[in-house]
C-alpha cells in the first residue's frame, strides 16, 4: 500500500475517532493509560505538547508503554476490536478492565477512564491539563498550572518564600517571617497598627500618603516636598520653635524665641493669648479692655481697628471713654443720679 495513502488513512481515522466519541485509543496490555496513542503523525512537530511521534507514525504520550501497536489496529484491521478501545487503565490479565470508551469524553469536565484531568475543553491552555485530558503540569517550571498548583517559584524546595515543594502556598501573614512571594512585610500580627505593614502583610509605608506610619514617620503632610510646614521630604519633622518661621503643622506662632514673654506665643510656639484678660498680647492684640464688648475703643477681638461705637447705659466698660454720656462705674456705664 502506498505510504502516503496509509498515513492519510490513519489521520482520517484518528480524527473520526476523536470527533465522534472523544476517544483516545491506547495500549491494551500495560498499566499505562491507553491514551498513549492519539493522533497519526509524520513529523515530531505534528504532535501536541507531552507527546512524541513514534516510529509507527502515531503520537504517543511521553513515558507511556509502547507494547501495543496503534497502527495495526487502526489500519490493518478492517474494524476496531471493542476490547482494545478501553479508556481505562488496562490490566495484563484483562485487556478490557477499565471503563468502556463510550462513556469517556475529554472536555466534559469529568475525569473518567484513562483521563488524569478534565478542564472542560480540549485545549492545552497552560493550566496543567492538555488537549487529551492528561496532566502535563510540572512543579518547579516557574509557571503556575492553575488546576494543580497555587504557586510556582521555579524549584521544588520549601525555601520559606511561601511556596512549598509541591507548589502549594504555605505563607501565613502575621508569623513574623516574610514569605516574599506573597508578602512585602510581616510585623508579627494582622493589624494595621501604623508601622507601615498592613493587616495583609503588604507595605503601606509610603511617605506622602497623608497617613503617619508612627514607627517610621514623624509626620506626613500628603507630599514628599519640604514646603516649610515642618515636615520634610522624607516625612520627618524639621520644625524649630524660635526660628521666627511658623511651621504650620506644629506651630501656631513663632516669635523668634522660646520664651513666654507675654506677647501671646508660648515657649513651645503655641498661641496662649486671651482677648479680654486686660493684657495686650502684642502678637495678636492691639488692645485689651478686659471685656468682650463690641463697643468702645477696643473690639471684642481686641482690635482697635474693628472697635464699635460708644457704650450705652448698663454696658460693661473699662473707662468713661467706653460710655456715651454715662460714667463708667463698677465696670458698667451708668447714668449719674
Amino acid at each position: 500500500m502506498d505510504t502516503e495513502l496509509v498515513h492519510s488513512a490513519r489521520v482520517l481515522l484518528s480524527i473520526l475517532l476523536f470527533s465522534v466519541s472523544g476517544l483516545a485509543v491506547g495500549a491494551g496490555c500495560s498499566d499505562a493509560p491507553k491514551a498513549s496513542c492519539a493522533f497519526a503523525c509524520g513529523a515530531a512537530d505534528e504532535c501536541p505538547g507531552g507527546y512524541y511521534c513514534a516510529p509507527d507514525s502515531w503520537c504517543k504520550l511521553e513515558g507511556a508503554a509502547e507494547d501495543f501497536d496503534c497502527g495495526a489496529v487502526l489500519v490493518d484491521g478492517a474494524t476496531l476490536d471493542a476490547s482494545l478501545i478501553d479508556a481505562g487503565v488496562a490490566d495484563a490479565s484483562d485487556p478490557d478492565s477499565g471503563t468502556d470508551a463510550s462513556t469517556v469524553v475529554c472536555g466534559d469536565s469529568m475525569t473518567t477512564g484513562g483521563e488524569t484531568c478534565d478542564d472542560g475543553n480540549e485545549i492545552d491552555d497552560g493550566n496543567g491539563c492538555d488537549m487529551l485530558c492528561q496532566r502535563n503540569d510540572t512543579c518547579g517550571d516557574n509557571t503556575i498550572q492553575s488546576i494543580f498548583e497555587e504557586c510556582d517559584d521555579g524549584n521544588q524546595a520549601d525555601d520559606s518564600n511561601g511556596c512549598d515543594a509541591t507548589c502549594q502556598r504555605n505563607d501565613e501573614c502575621g508569623n513574623n517571617s516574610i514569605e516574599s512571594l506573597f508578602e512585602a512585610c510581616d510585623d508579627g500580627n494582622t493589624a494595621d497598627d501604623g508601622n507601615g505593614c498592613s493587616a495583609t502583610c503588604m507595605d503601606n509605608s509610603t511617605c506622602g500618603n497623608g497617613n503617619i506610619e508612627v514607627e517610621i514617620e514623624q509626620c506626613d503632610d500628603g507630599n514628599e516636598v519640604d514646603d516649610g510646614n515642618g515636615c520634610d521630604a522624607a516625612c520627618q519633622r524639621n520644625d524649630v520653635c524660635g526660628n521666627d518661621i511658623i511651621e504650620a503643622l506644629f506651630e501656631t506662632c513663632d516669635d523668634n524665641n522660646q520664651l513666654d514673654d507675654g506677647n501671646g506665643c508660648s515657649t513651645t510656639c503655641q498661641r496662649n493669648d486671651a482677648c479680654g484678660n486686660g493684657i495686650i498680647e502684642g502678637l495678636f492684640e492691639t488692645c485689651d479692655d478686659n471685656n468682650a464688648d463690641t463697643c468702645g475703643t477696643c473690639s471684642a477681638a481686641c482690635d482697635t481697628s474693628q472697635a464699635g461705637g460708644d457704650c450705652t447705659n448698663g454696658t460693661a466698660c473699662s473707662s468713661g471713654d467706653d460710655c456715651d454720656s454715662e460714667s463708667c462705674s463698677l465696670g458698667f456705664c451708668q447714668t449719674p443720679r
